[in-house]
């Protein structure tokens, strides 16, 4: 190291301390001169610039605004001024102010100021700075707030003249709080119980002295809350706990309330009354106190010996218990006391037979258990297994404003017998001269007595009272029939000499002398069996009408002796071939726009019952008929469940076109005007009616005879007529003549004329009562020489009622009508 350097190293040690000592006492000493200078009064605070706060700002005043505008002043003292005020200076000072309770409440002062900085605004000196507080709805206090600023020195021309901080007071306005373990939320079970309270604490006011001891301010006060009609406010008043702890609180104690509920959450709000308070400015907007959830959950479970596999047999000797516990819910105190409710608990279960309930004796054994033991029901029977549903009504629990459903709570076995084996379902009777058939029954939800003796009474009884001969021969064959456990089988014995002509169906009828545990004289039909062809089969409905099948109907095939086949309203080619079987006599057109509705519907066949079919016709709206329908059914064998022949349906499956009230000829309707008749009316619902032709055939024959005035002739005209025609009468060559039949009419009329003229016009004329009333209009024909036949009847039957539109849009149709009718002979009037 050079003597250069090491100087330099020393001269730094030396005067770097004394720079540092000399920078030191230039900031000291002028404060201590300023302190000198400036500390008056002994409060050790430095003379200088101030800041100056002038606040008239409440929370009334900020929620109300327009006449309350509310300012706050900020004045500076000393030399020091407010620098140019930018929109991002005026924001940092409104962020500067700063409270020390309830900061959210004051952020929404603080965001409406900034959102409109021109309310900050400073004076021409630069010394005065307002700010005037705008409108701010829900700034809601709970004590008085305090406000501090200090103000950010980038806002003062003078930097180095930093301010204090400075504070201020927003008075709340007076008003109730509410508070206590009633709010904010309160469930319904806890008012149910009581005990909850509700305090009402006052801010910057106090209750009247006698507020909880005077009876007329204690219920003003408790006026002052919306108990609403769930709630009693009687009950509320006369047991309700109020205490007033301290001149600005008041403590309620809510009592129990049995019977209280709800089916959604509900608000109780309380609106101060001025008079119970010591403050003239009280905030009397109404509040919400506290809201009551209600309970939702309640749920109920059944247990007891009735989920032990009940048959019907256990309800008719009674003895079973049903027990339902509860969960977030309680039992009506009375509920086994109560005969009311004791029977509403038993009406809750639904109906095992329909019109009639069990009866049982009911203990509440906890406030959330209550069991049943049934009592005997005589005559009890099931047809089928019974799956009992429970509600549980509103009036038996504490809690819940809903019923409790307990779906499939419990399940009652029905005791059925099912048939099995090689004679069923059915037999010849060859079969039964041969014997060696099996008839099993098997018993469904019980078993048969153990050591049955079957003699022939009994087995007569087994056969439903018929087949005695086979009876006979069983009762005489060693163990032809065994019973054991749930199954009995029963041997055919050979009997040569039974006869069947038109068939018969033993009906195997189990008694309750052969079933272990079966009470009183319970018999049980186990099924048929069919000897030989003995099957019917019945139409619900036999007529209906064309307005039926264009808006939908439906009817039943019941048999009687057979079952259909389960698969048929699923199986299209079984549904298809059910249909085969419906012939219409007429209209085929027509009756297989049904047929094929039928057929494109999936849910047109339902089986009621294993022997009952439904049968629903779809609305056709384009469906009609000018005459009545006529069907006959055969079932198929193939759609029926082990049976082995065709079933002729009983009767005719007919519809009926609608009726029409005929206003007038045909002919009358157009010599008035055709389009003035109709009017308004569509023409499908105009319906021209084509009576039966009362004339079948008009025939003549004429016979030239000679003599002696030279050539004379014969002519016997015959006229062919259908029942109901009493009188034909004829007019030819200017002759009139009449013939009469009595009773029914009808047949041949015959008239003889001599020497009539040749091509004589014939005017037949038809009659039921007398001659002045004619059937049909006059038939006009010409007499020649030789036989001649005029047929009167159409090719194709034409009676009917047809719709106006279709005569006129099918020409053909209407020409062939008016080939064999005259205007005079047809109707028209307006479909029903």
């Amino acid at each position: 190291m050079n003597f250069g350097e090491r100087n330099k190293r020393q001269l730094r040690a030396v005067f770097t301390p004394l720079f540092a000592f000399i920078l030191v006492l230039s900031t000291v000493l002028p404060s201590i001169a300023f302190a000198e200078e400036g500390d008056q009064g002994g409060n050790g605070n430095p003379a200088g610039p101030e800041l100056t706060i002038e606040s008239d700002v409440t929370e009334q005043g900020v929620n109300q605004g327009g006449n309350l505008a509310q300012k706050i002043i900020l004045t500076l003292s000393g030399d020091i001024k407010w620098t140019d005020l930018t929109g991002a200076k005026k924001a940092a000072l409104i962020d500067a102010f700063t409270a020390t309770s309830q900061p959210e409440e004051w952020e929404k002062v603080k965001s409406a100021l900034k959102g409109d900085l021109s309310k900050v605004s400073v004076s021409d000196d630069d010394k005065k700075l307002t700010i005037e507080i705008p409108k701010v709805n829900k700034y809601y206090l709970t004590a008085d707030q305090k406000i501090s600023l200090k103000v950010p020195y980038q806002l003062l021309d003078d930097s180095k003249n930093l301010l204090e901080e400075k504070t201020f007071t927003i008075k709340a306005t007076p008003k109730v709080l509410i508070s206590g373990t009633a709010t904010p939320n309160v469930s319904q079970e806890d008012i149910v119980k009581g005990g909850k309270t509700i305090v009402l604490t006052l801010v910057n006011a106090e209750w009247q002295d006698n507020i909880t001891t005077n009876t007329i301010n204690r219920e003003k006060l408790l006026d002052s809350f919306t108990w609403g009609t769930e709630m009693d406010s009687n009950a509320i008043k006369a047991k309700i706990g109020a205490v007033k702890t301290s001149a600005k609180v008041v403590t309620l104690t809510l009592p129990a309330l049995p019977g209280f509920k709800i089916s959604n959450n509900k608000v109780v709000t309380f609106t101060p009354k001025a008079e119970l308070i010591n403050s003239e400015t009280l905030n009397t907007d109404s509040v919400d106190a506290f809201t009551v959830t209600p309970v939702t959950n309640s749920t109920a479970a059944v247990s007891g010996t009735i989920l032990s596999n009940t048959n019907e047999f256990d309800i008719a000797k009674g003895g079973k218990t049903i027990t339902i516990t509860l969960k977030n819910d309680i039992w009506a105190s009375d509920i086994a006391t109560n005969e009311a409710k004791r029977q509403q608990l038993i009406n809750g279960f639904s109906q095992i037979v329909t019109g009639q309930k069990f009866d049982a004796d009911v203990k509440r054994t906890s406030d959330t258990v209550v069991t049943l033991t049934l009592k005997e029901w005589s005559g009890f029977s099931l047809d089928d297994d019974k799956v009992v549903d429970l509600t549980i009504s509103t009036e038996l629990l504490t809690f819940s404003n809903q019923s409790i459903r307990v779906p499939s709570a419990f399940k009652i076995s029905a005791v059925k017998a099912e048939l099995s084996g090689t004679a069923t379902p059915s037999l010849a009777v060859v079969d039964v001269q041969k014997g060696g058939k099996t008839i099993i029954v098997t018993l469904k939800n019980a078993v048969f007595k153990k050591n049955i003796t079957f003699d022939e009474t009994l087995i007569k009884t087994l056969f439903g009272g018929s087949w005695g001969s086979v009876a006979k021969v069983a009762a005489s064959t060693p163990k032809s029939i065994q019973a054991t456990g749930s199954r009995m089988t029963i041997k055919l014995p050979a009997v040569p000499d039974y006869k069947s002509d038109n068939g018969e169906i033993i009906y195997l009828n189990i008694p309750s002398q052969l079933i272990d545990g079966a009470p009183g004289a319970k018999t049980i039909n186990a099924g048929n069996i069919k000897v030989g062809q003995a099957v019917k089969a019945t139409l619900s409905r036999n007529a209906f009408t064309e307005s039926d099948i264009t808006g939908g109907t439906s009817f039943t095939i019941t048999l009687d002796g057979a079952e259909w086949d389960p698969a048929l309203p699923t199986n299209k080619s079984k549904v298809t071939t059910l249909l085969r079987g419906f012939t219409p006599q007429d209209q085929t057109k027509e009756w297989s726009m049904i047929s094929s509705a039928i057929q494109s519907s999936s849910t047109s066949l339902t089986l009621a019952s294993t022997n009952t079919l439904v049968i629903k016709v779809p609305a056709i709206s384009n469906y009609t008929i000018v005459r009545k329908q006529e069907v006959n059914i055969v079932i198929p064998k193939t759609v029926l469940k082990d049976y082995k022949y065709d079933i002729l349906v009983t009767g005719q499956l007919t519809i009926n076109p609608n009726n029409v009230t005929a206003d007038k000829k045909f002919s009358e309707a157009l010599q008035e005007g055709l389009d003035q008749y109709i009017g308004n009316t569509s023409l499908e619902n105009i319906r021209v009616t084509v009576p039966a032709k009362k004339v079948k055939t008009i025939s003549a024959n004429t016979v030239d005879i000679p003599s002696a005035n030279g050539k004379s002739s014969i002519t016997t005209i015959e006229v062919q007529a259908n029942e109901g025609v009493n009188t034909v009468r004829l007019s030819v060559g200017g002759q009139d003549k009449a013939v009469t039949k009595a009773g029914a009419g009808g047949g041949a009329f015959t008239f003889v004329y001599t020497n009539l003229e040749k091509n004589s016009e014939l005017a037949v004329s038809v009659f039921q009562d007398g001659v002045s009333n004619p059937l049909q209009a006059t038939i006009y024909k010409k007499i020649g020489s030789g036989s001649k036949t005029y047929n009167e009847l159409p090719k194709k039957d034409l009676t009917g009622s047809y719709s106006l539109y279709r005569l006129l849009t099918d020409k053909s149709l209407l020409k062939e009508i008016l080939k064999y009718y005259s205007a005079d002979d047809l109707t028209i009037g307006k479909g029903a």
